[in-house]
Order: C-alpha cells, then sequence, then structure tokens
C-alpha cells in the first residue's frame, strides 16, 4: 500500500492527512488507497478527516497497553488522541452528525390548529374510544 505526502496540498488526500496529522512519512497511519476510499463515501476534507480519526481510533482501540521494564507502548492514549481530534474537527467546522429532537407547539397555536375546518381531522385521536359501550 502506498503512502505519499506533498505539503503544498494539491490533493484532497493531502489536506485529510494535513488534518489528521498524518504527515510523517516514518510513521504513516494509513494509506493512500483508505483515504482515497473515505474520500469516496464522505463529502468534503474535513468530513473525510473526522472520519479518518475515527477509523484510527478504532484501529488502536484492537490494540492493548503494554509495558517492558521502563518501556511503554500506550495504545490507548493513541485512540484517545483520534478520539479527541475527531470531535475538535467536527466542532470546529460546525459539523454536527444528525440528532434526534422533540418539538411540539404552544397550546394555543394547538387550539387554534383544532378550530381551524380548513384541516383535514385525524383518523386517530386521543379519547376517539370513550363512548365505546363495554
Amino acid at each position: 500500500m502506498a503512502w505519499t505526502y506533498d505539503d503544498t496540498l494539491p490533493n484532497d488526500r493531502d489536506a485529510v492527512r494535513l488534518l489528521v496529522g498524518d504527515t510523517l512519512s516514518t510513521d504513516p497511519q494509513m494509506s493512500d488507497e483508505e483515504i482515497n476510499g473515505l474520500l469516496g463515501i464522505y463529502s468534503g476534507t474535513r468530513a473525510t478527516a473526522i472520519a479518518a480519526c475515527k477509523a484510527l481510533a478504532a484501529k488502536y482501540a484492537r490494540y492493548a497497553d503494554k509495558w517492558v521494564g521502563d518501556l511503554k507502548i500506550l495504545a490507548s492514549q493513541k485512540h484517545a488522541a483520534y478520539l479527541k481530534l475527531a470531535e475538535a474537527l467536527a466542532s470546529s467546522s460546525g459539523f454536527t452528525p444528525a440528532a434526534p429532537t422533540a418539538g411540539g407547539i404552544y397550546a394555543d397555536q394547538k387550539q387554534a390548529q383544532q378550530d381551524d375546518e380548513s384541516l383535514s381531522v385525524p383518523t386517530f385521536r386521543r379519547g376517539m374510544t370513550d363512548n365505546e359501550a363495554e
């Protein structure tokens, strides 16, 4: 798998690498093919960089922290750092993933809708079976 980076950012792949911090040829994090694949799925370099950070976090989540004497290899720190970077990229771009919302209308608006005869009557409503005999 290939790894290339040009700091003049001639293409989206290099822009993604810059945003993710994957700019050292001696320590490549993602292949060109992986980034190109993500660019095909997501629209824009920032959304792709967020996805790349999450993919790298998932990669490092698989590795265990290791201690050999005084030497420590802490994959959990890389995992946490990439998740934090994904959050930072998302918040700095105004990018927000879809989230469920619940809304409503004011009581006077509800009454106005009920009084408006030009609106269709709902098929189901609260209390529709209150007058049924037992």
